[in-house]
């Protein structure tokens, strides 16, 4: 089980046992407990003391204990952590540990944690650790091992982190340790004792004496003898009134502070003498940025905020608001959706101002020409490369059927050459548009250097395009966007003479929306950002959980290199959305009997209101060529961020 993510200023992240030569924490997680029966699912919350970073993390379990973590430091590395460890199952807390350690400069720190089966189902108080079936305060420091010798402290004032309340922490051996919490009994058995600002706090509890008696700070139950109301007022305004009923004192409950309005938070306030209500814009803030910001109206409760307007004025640009990046965006105007705005105006956000006919998408700079009499490539010539037609047939292409899936030739012979190189062998495959179409054609997969072109018409007609090394390989990819009705040829070539099996993904699918479609599928980064409003349903069906795959769906391809299986982690908990996302990973991007995995939860969104369930997944995949879908219910669209580690 590894995991990857930065919070504040500490990092979890993939870790090799005996990486000794790098600052880190390495956590192994032991345990009893039985997976999936008694637990299912871990928690890792790591807090820094001194910086205040917090990283959190929640993964599902899917094979026994043990399972190790290597933990990472920030700014400093020698900073004091609290490691807290929760076992669940199906959400619910089983089991938690709750240990303190140090980062040791230049060296691993091995830091075991052993979820105690007896400590299954004790709630201990936070921050409070569970040994053997008890909680404990006796040694919640745990310095580790490590190869650095024992961390560096010479002085009891070295450990001390301010809080008397937690204990006093003193330096024993070179190892900071706490000597337990203070003891605050004051003997009174109707007080609840407490401990608050570093100091014993004693709050009396009626509801521990006799129906109608009452609990007196100093002397218990049975209350004081008293000559009048003066007799009792202990100064207080927050536990309640005390009066003299009958010669004895009595108090009244403690007053009620909650206004009704859910937006304020309500106390009783010594300083003031009764209870204060204050309004909170936060507990209002449903974290969008493009619905306004909300605020709390101490009388109606949380008021919606106003809309950004992000027109600019500017009939050039295209005005939208993004939630992701929390800023309007203005970006050339592009009526036809191809990717180049028009060149009339200036070029905005990103987005080239090069398209010579921004009212079709198959007409921009790089398109092919499609023999019509038409400039589809926006370079002043017309069907330039087209000859006299498509008269002369391509013997050795296998036809693929569209919208295409994967396809398995063995490349011989040698008779063409693209561009960008291939005089060795090839394969050649032919397909034909019927309507403008985004076209994916990969060789990941293969286990040669490849090389890819395509052609139009004729085997030996104008070339569209050529690619020999792709995404860091030796072998290739090509994505072309708003290709015209026609047949094309794709010859899949090697770099030297030999007969060998190739692995060719080849998809077609009608042009629609950016990135969206099996036929402009993208190289998956370690982390990307995207908006799956207005794109297109590719997959469909249902996934673990009952979640439906019927929303709109953006898919991205990886490869597993190497030649035994890796454990890769794919999730979107990054971020603040209400979109409740799924991942769908396949062998290939068509076909119902393609799936990989599935994950519809394991992490929930960072912002208030947000969905209960995002999706995180864990998988050992062989090495190969894979695609994943984000994906979500029918209906269901927005932001989102997929992050990939072990790739």
């Amino acid at each position: 089980m590894r995991a990857g993510g930065r919070v504040g200023a500490l990092v979890v992240a993939l870790a090799t046992l005996g990486c000794a030569d790098r600052t880190a924490i390495l956590l192994t997680i032991d345990s009893s407990l039985r997976v999936p029966e008694d637990v299912d699912g871990l928690e890792v919350e790591v807090t820094g003391l001194e910086s205040g970073g917090v990283l959190e993390r929640s993964l599902a379990l899917e094979t026994p204990f043990p399972h190790s973590f290597s933990v990472l430091p920030g700014d400093d590395p020698s900073e004091q952590v609290r490691v807290t460890v929760t076992a669940t199952r199906g959400g619910d807390p089983v089991v938690r540990r709750v240990l303190v350690t140090s980062f040791r400069s230049g060296a691993e720190v091995q830091l075991p944690v052993e979820l105690f089966a007896a400590c299954a189902g004790i709630e201990c108080a936070v921050g409070i650790d569970c040994v053997s079936g008890r909680c404990t305060n006796d040694a919640p420091a745990v310095t580790g091992t490590g190869d650095a010798g024992p961390p560096g402290c010479e002085a009891d004032e070295e450990c001390d982190d301010g809080d008397p309340c937690n204990g006093r922490e003193e330096c024993e051996g070179g190892s900071c340790v706490s000597t337990g919490v203070p003891d605050c009994d004051d003997g009174v058995a109707c007080t609840a004792d407490g401990c608050e600002g570093g100091a014993c706090t004693h709050v009396p509890d009626d509801s521990l004496c006799a129906v109608g008696d009452a609990c007196d700070a100093a002397h218990g139950c049975g209350g004081r003898e008293c000559g009048g109301d003066g007799d009792c007022d202990d100064g207080r305004a927050c536990n309640g009134l005390e009066r003299c009923v009958d010669g004895t004192c009595r108090t009244d409950p403690e007053p009620e502070c909650d206004d009704g309005v859910t937006c304020t938070v309500d106390r009783c306030d010594e300083a003031t003498g009764g209870c204060v209500s204050e309004t909170s814009d936060a507990i209002c803030d449903d974290g969008l940025f493009c619905n306004g910001a909300e605020t709390c109206d101490p009388a109606g409760g949380c008021s919606p905020g106003s809309a950004p307007g992000c027109d600019d004025g500017d009939a050039c640009t295209d005005d939208f608001c993004s939630n992701m990046a929390a800023a309007c965006v203005h970006q050339t105007r592009d009526v036809d959706g191809d990717g180049f705005g028009d060149a009339a105006c200036a070029e905005s956000g990103g987005v080239p101002a090069t398209d010579c006919n921004d009212r079709s998408g198959s007409i921009h700079p790089g398109a092919p020409e499609a023999c019509d009499g038409t400039d589809q490539d926006c370079d002043g010539s017309v069907d330039e490369g087209c000859g006299a037609g498509c008269d002369e047939a391509c013997p050795e292409a296998a036809t693929v059927t569209l919208p295409g899936g994967r396809q398995t030739p063995t490349a011989s012979g040698g008779a063409y050459t693209g561009s960008c190189g291939g005089a060795g062998a090839e394969a050649v495959l032919s397909f034909t548009l019927t309507v403008t179409s985004d076209v994916f054609v990969t060789t990941h997969g293969s286990g040669v250097d490849t090389v890819l072109y395509v052609r139009s018409c004729r085997c030996a007609g104008s070339e569209l395009a050529c690619n020999d090394d792709a995404d860091g390989r030796e072998t290739s990819v090509l994505r072309l966007t708003s290709v015209a009705p026609g047949t094309y040829n794709v010859f899949a070539d090697t770099e030297a003479s030999m007969s060998v099996p190739l692995q060719v993904d080849l998809y077609a699918t009608p042009t629609a929306g950016t990135a969206d479609r099996c036929g402009r599928a993208l190289a998956l980064p370690p982390s990307i950002s995207g908006n799956t409003c207005g794109a297109a349903s590719d997959q469909g069906g249902g996934c673990e959980g009952g979640s439906d795959l019927e929303g709109p769906d953006h898919v991205y391809y990886f490869v597993v290199d190497g030649s035994a299986p890796r454990t890769v982690t794919l999730d979107t908990c990054t971020g603040c959305t209400r979109f409740d996302t799924t991942l769908d990973v396949r062998a290939t991007c068509t076909g119902s009997g393609s799936r990989v995995a599935c994950a519809a939860e394991g992490c929930r969104s960072t912002c208030a209101g947000g969905p209960p369930r995002l999706a995180t997944l864990t998988r050992d995949l062989s090495p190969g060529l894979y695609y994943v879908f984000v994906d979500g219910p029918a209906g269901e669209c927005g932001d989102y961020t997929l992050t990939a580690t072990g790739l």
